[in-house]
């Protein structure tokens, strides 16, 4: 899976990032940052069954240099019709919002097709993005 990619100066700003999800259902979202060492820190787990993570503060710019974020998003659709599954599936929407890194980059980050994933049955479906932290 390919990361996108994050840009930061070196210096001492925070570095937040915030998660919506759009797409019905009952949703956890989890974002977690990979160390240079392969070892990770989960940073925030969502509150509720929205899967939405409230603005939250992932470090400094030069601390999270070269590190990555992972935001792992599953979506339980036990209450939606199954006719409805595919749609949601395809129609999943999930924007990614970092702030504090370099100016002028693109915002949010999108959901996209080869970050989606779901289960054999269609019952539950997600996302699974990648996100590194460069200078």
């Amino acid at each position: 899976m390919k990361s996108e990619i994050y840009q930061v100066e070196n210096n001492d700003n925070p570095i937040f990032i915030t998660v919506t999800v759009s797409t019905p259902g009952i949703a956890e979202t989890e974002v977690t940052k990979y160390l240079t060492d392969g070892s990770y820190i989960i940073i925030a787990n969502s509150p509720n069954a929205t899967g939405i993570i409230p603005r939250t503060l992932l470090g400094t710019a030069k601390d999270l240099v070269g590190k990555s974020i992972e935001i792992d998003t599953d979506i339980y659709l036990d209450h939606i019709p199954k006719d409805d599954w595919p749609a949601c599936y395809k129609n999943l929407q999930i924007k990614y919002y970092l702030e504090g890194g370099k100016k002028e980059q693109q915002q949010p980050f999108l959901c996209l097709p080869a970050d989606k994933h779901k289960s054999a049955s269609g019952k539950t479906i997600g996302a699974e993005k990648f996100i590194d932290i460069t200078l």
